[in-house]
């Protein structure tokens, strides 16, 4: 029964993985309007180190008609062609990687200490191939520390046409295949080939829920 119920997982991680290869996936958040975004350093665009953080920043407009969320947000991942690889270590994630001028991952310590700053919203984009545009914007979003596991500390009030995405994820610890903080048995991490704020391998994250989309998450 146990091996069943593994091939049968690794068979459903497969498939979304080969729909999320399909994907364009931006991720990113932004301060409140009344404290405003962060400044990008526009004459690098490396990904951040300890030191430093630069940002990209995408413009959403015209959204289903929701003027609420138009404006420039910081990327912290994005995934548009499937030309970089993000089944990567804790150390990985946690430090960054990819470019910030195209597909990357703005790290976990950096994102902490951005949204620790200041209130924050988090924006999630969809357009499937075919042109079709679905979003989940959360009125607030913050994670813990290093020592926390960088588990989702708040996720605000959800509105938008792409289904309450990360409700299920409240409290998840991010993992990754070399470090397992889900609280199913197995490694959800391992069987996605990608790190996420997972809770169990059927709670997947957001690309679960829309096949064959363009995801974009802004803060």
């Amino acid at each position: 029964m146990e091996a069943r119920i593994q091939t049968t997982l690794q068979e459903i991680a497969r498939n979304q993985s080969r729909q999320l290869d399909e994907l364009k996936l931006l991720v990113g958040v932004a301060g409140s309007p009344s404290l405003g975004l962060k400044t990008p350093d526009s004459s690098n665009t490396r990904l951040p180190n300890h030191n430093q953080i630069t940002f990209h920043r995408e413009t959403i407009a015209g959204i289903g008609n929701d003027r609420f969320i138009d404006g420039e947000w910081i990327m912290f991942q994005m995934r548009f062609n499937g030309s970089l690889l993000f089944n990567r270590t804790w150390n990985e994630y946690r430090d960054g990687f990819g470019d910030t001028g195209g597909e990357h991952w703005l790290g976990l310590d950096n994102l902490h200490r951005m949204l620790a700053d200041e209130p924050h919203e988090l924006l999630v984009v969809m357009e499937s191939l075919q042109g079709t545009v679905v979003y989940a914007h959360y009125d607030t979003f913050r994670i813990g520390s290093a020592l926390e596991g960088y588990a989702i500390k708040t996720i605000g009030n959800y509105k938008g046409t792409a289904g309450n995405l990360l409700f299920f994820q409240a409290g998840s610890k991010f993992s990754t295949y070399d470090q397992d903080n889900d609280a199913y048995e197995y490694n959800c991490a391992k069987l996605y080939n990608g790190g996420w704020w997972f809770k169990n391998c059927y709670s997947r994250k957001y690309e679960n829920n829309v096949s064959q989309q363009h995801t974009h998450y802004s803060t």
